[in-house]
């Protein structure tokens, strides 16, 4: 069992490494990458057009910075130090670094074949992946491998919640495109998913460690998810405008979703696949 999951873990990686390559060549290479990332970017939140869904959206993205890089990473780490998890307390610091890093390095290099112009008031040059996205996915996973077992979904479902709120916010006030968004996310998956890898394979070699299914926490995440969709569906039928707003800026809404689902998908996948805390081994005799 613990072999597959770091077969997974690996193929994982590699997944989200070529998604970010083939997101760059469709989003910044192809004139419907270009049509459907301006689109997205059309809703134009302003101060004076809506100035306390503005205000509340910019305090989202006030979150990110290196204070609360440093504070809620740095937490993550000890954490895991207390739980004695030495191989999550060094994965979480590598992911930190890792993802943030590479994010940072990448920009200016896939900045040429950026389009200036085409959306966000930022300019469009270097803007790939977003740094924002990176450092929220980051930290969302940093929590999933600091914590508990138990407490993976939960912190999977608060992950990938707080990602979405940072992606959506940035898409809104047109810092970013949806592209940028996402591959900040893939950056992170990426690391997250090598350096998941590396702590199940150490884990193998300690035979007091049980592997089970991660058919649990999957069970709660689809779970939460769905009830999630439910109490969205409610909300919406009850406010016509949302309806109204929705059917005038379709694409926005539609790039909401679609960060939603990327931002569950992944926080959901290492929740599942990184091994559990191991168990004591029974007393003989």
């Amino acid at each position: 069992m613990g072999v597959h999951r770091v077969r997974l873990l690996l193929l994982g990686a590699s997944a989200s490494i070529g998604l970010l390559a083939l997101l760059y060549l469709v989003a910044r290479g192809t004139a419907l990458g270009l049509r459907l990332d301006g689109a997205a970017t059309e809703l134009g939140l302003t101060e004076g057009r809506a100035p306390r869904i503005h205000d509340a959206t910019t305090d989202v993205l006030r979150t990110i910075d290196v204070s609360s890089l440093a504070l809620f990473g740095g937490g993550t780490i000890v954490l895991a130090l207390l739980r004695r998890r030495i191989g999550h307390a060094l994965a979480i610091a590598g992911l930190l670094v890792g993802a943030n890093v590479t994010t940072q390095l990448l920009k200016p290099f896939l900045a040429d074949a950026s389009v200036p112009g085409v959306g966000p008031s930022q300019a469009a040059v270097g803007t790939f992946p977003s740094g924002h996205a990176t450092v929220a996915m980051s930290l969302g996973l940093a929590a999933i491998l600091a914590v508990p077992e138990g407490l993976r979904a939960v912190a999977a479902l608060a992950g990938a919640g707080y990602a979405t709120a940072v992606g959506v916010a940035l898409v809104a006030l047109e810092w970013h495109y949806p592209s940028d968004v996402v591959g900040g996310y893939l950056v992170a998956s990426a690391w997250a998913a090598l350096l998941a890898a590396g702590v199940v394979a150490v884990g193998m070699q300690d035979p007091r460690r049980a592997f089970v299914s991660g058919a649990p926490v999957a069970a709660v995440l689809l779970l939460a998810a769905g009830a999630f969709a439910i109490i969205v569906g409610v909300a919406i039928a009850r406010r016509p405008e949302l309806v109204v707003l929705g059917r005038l800026h379709t694409a926005f809404f539609a790039s909401a979703v679609g960060l939603a689902t990327a931002s569950i998908a992944i926080t959901g996948s290492i929740a599942v696949l990184i091994e559990p805390s191991p168990r004591r081994a029974a007393p003989r005799g």
